[in-house]
């Protein structure tokens, strides 16, 4: 065994159940079974107090309840029902240590507990967790041991989880479905939209503890996002006393971040605190070519449209978050959280644009550069607070929230246009200005019961009312004439949903069953140049779900579950006003846009054992009011109008395979595929339209230890091109290469990560378009590329100092918090 396994704190417990004569507050004998147990550090036989102690059912690894270590080291676990479990105990100091096979029967409820602690030497141990872990309706994967997760942020980490993918915008699908809720420790992310992207991009990926996917959510969460729900679980140590880390990193495109993590608890307090910097620079570039086949155009012959551009974005942004806990008894506790972001960016583009004819003479009609400027400042605050009463965590448990989320964007484009050649300049020549500024308030309020029904039986009811509000306004300046527009868009937005579930364990099987149901008011009005225009719009819906699993034994489980969700489309969506950065492809928001509803069914075979995981899940969607990008050419101006329509109706099946491989001690191998199918139909314009595609993709990584303190990790995506009911979407590729040193006793983790390894971050795709009778109009080819190969490096110090004797603090470099609190409630 290697020598630091052996200055584990090694945990003594005994898996059985205490009769009435064993010590407990008050003298009463516990309802049914308990675990208990003291933890000692194995170099020297010290207690070590406020460890967390955590317990999951073995069976579908499920989080049932927790506790920390009193004074002298000793924890109870109680009111365990007959079933096999497994202990997970971890401390800041020390690797988390991993306790198997502790069964509960209803034959030895009577067995007294061993006195004194009992030192485990041949237990079953795992220095960490196992990267994939399977419940009954999500899929955790533990990103705080992986390499990557030291550097980098969130969307680096979402790049490497199955199913998942990161377009070059930020923005998040899964299995090739955009429509997905993200959600921060089981809360939706304070912002949303474009601005989401943002988010993910400055949040450091070491404070992030797992990625949990869930796609088929149950009626308890919000049925936002079609394709499910991904959420993002955060680190916040459990432990009391002071520790934290101090981190900072840079890489050669120009970016760099620092940060600060502090943890403090005493008593009946525990505090949090975060603070991040992150400076960003972003190089991009793109072709755009286009050939119209008509001469209905102001030149009168078939036209040739070339555009290359190259720009460069930065930014600045500055996250701080704070979270406090105060035990107002032992069963109830209330909390407060406080997010708050600051963002700035500046973007310098510049295109050359070349129109002439197309064919024939080659005459050129227009030629220059286009010089975009822009600037923007963001502001998100986030702020809640809540009251939790537990008398049993997931089955006997009281938990109410109060929200406010603000949200200010403002952006200030500039535009000139640059002749050259002998060609003059073009009509729209003149240098203009685009001011957006957007603000939005939201308010909610949640309350979740669970309640018992029996033994092996619960309820789970709720209620959660919010109100958003959303203000948009566009300013279009001429700066040479003197012309000013001023534009505007108001949307109010009010949830009320309440929701009843019922689950129950039947040996091997677990069922539940659920329905939420929802009302939804929405009214908007617009003002854009002499048009008017408002709606009141009122729905009623129904959004069931239903799951169920079987485990024939402790290292498989058969699952099958369905739900109903809905994509309500929002911001950029909606928003009216023409984006006129390039004034032949314009981009437009839709008002009247209608949500997507998706009827999302699933199958599921997981097989686990000591040396890995392999996991089977075929899944099939039917979406009715899809909602798509849709694009219109019209010959006569050359300009090509991109905005958003509801199509009929889309269906998709596919299937995903997942495998893990445990290798050399501490080591794994992930490899994924999945493949679908999606057949769509509607119509758009008068014109029928629609799509089957099919599209396939994988993904691999490989996380190593090279030797003791070194790890070694390696990732790799692809996906396949697919068709679009506009187009051809091309292959995308993408690999990076992370290395990791722990050193000064694995306080200090020093990691160097090249991204873009092959230098392929980028796809093209294809437009094209008919008239009435079927004749083509025009077809475009665009690529587009951004930032391109880089080369990071992150430092990360953790720090400790707890006052409690014999303790040492080092826990190779990782924040990991104790899993005795299940989800952090930090947003």
């Amino acid at each position: 065994m290697h020598s630091y396994l052996r200055a584990l704190a090694l945990l003594g417990l005994l898996a059985l159940p205490l009769t009435a004569q064993a010590q407990r507050p008050g003298g009463g004998a516990p309802a049914g079974g308990t675990i208990s147990g003291v933890v000692v550090e194995a170099a020297n036989g010290a207690t070590i107090p406020a460890a967390s102690v955590a317990i999951y059912t073995k069976a579908d690894s499920s989080f049932l309840t927790g506790t920390i270590t009193e004074d002298d080291g000793a924890f109870l676990l109680e009111r365990l029902r007959p079933n096999t479990y497994y202990v997970r105990v971890s401390f800041i100091g020390f690797e988390t240590q991993t306790f198997s096979d502790i069964e509960i029967s209803r034959s030895n409820l009577n067995v007294d507990m061993a006195e004194g602690a009992v030192l485990l030497d041949g237990a079953t141990v795992e220095a960490e967790r196992a990267f994939v872990e399977v419940g009954i309706d999500r899929t955790s994967y533990n990103t705080a041991d992986q390499v990557v997760g030291q550097v980098g942020t969130a969307t680096d980490l979402l790049q490497q989880i199955p199913s998942v993918e990161v377009d070059q915008d930020g923005g998040i699908s899964l299995r090739g479905n955009a429509n997905v809720a993200i959600q921060i420790n089981g809360r939706p992310a304070p912002v949303s939209g474009a601005f989401l992207g943002v988010f993910l991009q400055q949040l450091p990926a070491n404070q992030i503890e797992r990625i949990e996917v869930i796609p088929n959510p149950s009626a308890r969460y919000e049925p936002d996002g079609m394709s499910g729900i991904i959420n993002i679980v955060l680190k916040q140590d459990a432990e009391l006393g002071l520790s934290g880390s101090l981190s900072a990193g840079g890489g050669t495109q120009g970016d760099a971040n620092a940060g600060a993590s502090i943890n403090y608890g005493k008593g009946k307090w525990n505090a949090t605190a975060n603070y991040g910097l992150r400076l960003d620079s972003r190089p991009s570039s793109g072709t755009n070519l286009r050939e119209t086949f008509t001469t209905n155009n102001a030149y009168g012959v078939p036209t040739l449209l070339d555009q290359d551009s190259n720009g460069d974005r930065s930014g600045m942004s500055h996250l701080v978050s704070t979270n406090v806990d105060y035990k107002l008894s032992p069963k109830g506790t209330v909390s407060s959280a406080l997010v708050l972001s600051l963002r700035s960016s500046e973007n310098e583009d510049i295109e050359v644009t070349r129109l002439g004819q197309f064919g024939g003479a080659q005459t050129m009609f227009e030629q220059y550069n286009r010089i975009q400027d822009e600037t923007g400042d963001g502001l998100s605050v986030d702020a809640r607070i809540g009251y939790d009463y537990v008398v049993e965590s997931g089955r006997d448990e009281l938990r109410t929230e109060l929200s406010y989320d603000v949200s200010s964007n403002d952006e200030v484009e500039r535009f000139r246009v640059d002749p050259f050649g002998s060609v003059g300049s073009p009509v729209n020549a003149g240098p203009f200005e685009q001011i957006e500024d957007h603000l939005d308030h939201e308010g909610e309020v949640r309350i979740d019961w669970t309640r018992p029904a029996g033994e092996d039986a619960k309820f789970e009811l709720g209620y959660q009312g919010k109100v958003n509000i959303a203000d948009y306004e566009s300013t279009l300046d001429s700066l040479d004439t003197g012309f000013r527009r001023v534009d505007s868009f108001d949307l109010t937005d009010q949830v009320h949903a309440g929701y009843l579930i019922y689950g129950r364990t039947m040996g091997q099987w677990a069922a539940q069953a659920g329905v939420r149901a929802e009302y939804q008011g929405q009214d908007f009005t617009f003002t854009q140049g002499a048009e008017d225009r408002s709606a009141d719009i009122t729905r009623f819906n129904a959004f069931p779900s239903a799951f169920l699993t079987f485990a024939p034994t402790d290292g498989q489980q058969f699952k099958a579950s369905f739900s109903r969700r809905i994509n309500r489309p929002r911001g950029r969506q909606l928003n009216p006003f023409p984006s006129l950065g390039d004034p032949f492809n314009i981009r437009v928001g839709n008002p009247t846009l209608d949500p997507e509803f998706t009827n999302a069914y699933e199958l599921g075979y997981s097989a686990f054992s000591n040396k890995g995981s392999v996991s089977l899940t075929p899944f099939y969607r039917r979406t009715t009011g899809v909602i798509r990008r849709s694009s219109t050419f019209d010959p006569a101006t050359e300009v090509n109008t991109s905005t958003f329509v509801n199509l009929d109706t889309e269906e998709s099946y596919g299937l995903e395979v997942v495998t893990t491989l445990r290798v050399l001690g501490r080591g794994n191998v992930l490899l994924s595929l999945n493949g679908n199918r999606q057949v769509s139909d509607g119509t758009v314009d008068g014109e029928s339209t629609g799509a089957d595609a099919f599209t396939w993709g994988g993904r691999m990584s490989v996380n190593l230890p090279l030797r003791e303190g070194t790890d070694l990790q390696a990732f790799g995506f692809y996906r396949a091109p697919y068709d679009t009911e506009f187009g051809r979407i091309s292959s995308f590729s993408l690999s990076n290469l992370s290395v990791r040193q722990r050193l000064m006793d694995n306080r200090l983790s020093v990691s160097l990560n090249l991204s873009d390894v092959f230098d392929s971050s980028g796809f093209s795709f294809n437009l094209g378009g008919v008239d009435s009778n079927g004749a083509p109009t025009f077809n475009q080819e665009a690529t587009r590329r951004w930032q391109g190969r880089n080369l990071s490096l992150s430092l990360i110090y953790v720090f400790g100092d707890q006052s409690n004797q014999n303790r040492r603090r080092n826990r190779g470099g990782e924040e990991r918090g104790g899993d005795g609190g299940g989800e952090t409630e930090m947003f």
